[in-house]
């Protein structure tokens, strides 16, 4: 099966506190998607 790869750059100049409060916001809405057929890379 084909998966699709998302990539993004990191470009947010934020505060370790800031990123670790992103981060577990993004992380959560990734669990209500079907990854399935695809990847997230973020550089």
């Amino acid at each position: 099966m084909k998966k699709y790869l998302f990539a993004g750059n990191w470009k947010m100049n934020k505060t370790f506190k800031e990123v670790e409060v992103y981060f577990n916001n993004f992380l959560k809405k990734l669990s209500e998607i079907d990854l399935s057929d695809r990847e997230i890379m973020i550089a």
